[in-house]
């Protein structure tokens, strides 16, 4: 991910965006791609604090029964819905992105199955 801010083109760093959190969304330009980079937007909301604790408990589960520590990084993104749209802001608002991404994922899961099971 590149960071799309106005006058520098530079990587992303995930951590350096919690210091753009205000209250509990965040919506950062950015632009994905190696070679061709494309405009999109990373849109995260909040989780309820009794989903992040169910998120970090099993993360912690998972990372003992594996054998190793999660990162403090790790276990501060698990209070976060991460997504990313390509949909300009004047049409979709940020609360709208995450009203919408659930459906379009419902489309997503068809499609793949079409694909799996069609001839």
């Amino acid at each position: 991910m590149w960071d799309a801010t106005p006058g520098r083109f530079q990587p992303l760093e995930r951590a350096s965006l919690r210091t753009t959190v205000v209250g509990d969304r965040i919506e950062h330009a950015i632009c994905l791609g190696a070679k061709e980079q494309g405009a999109s937007r990373l849109v995260a909301s909040r989780f309820p604090e009794s989903v992040v604790n169910a998120r970090r408990r099993i993360a912690k589960k998972q990372a003992k029964n594996k054998g190793y520590t999660p990162s403090q990084a790790h276990l501060v993104w698990l209070a976060w819905n991460l997504l990313i749209t390509n949909v300009p802001r004047a049409i979709w608002k940020i609360e709208t992105v995450g009203k919408v991404y659930p459906i379009r994922w419902q489309r997503e899961l068809i499609f793949k199955s079409w694909k799996s099971y069609l001839p």
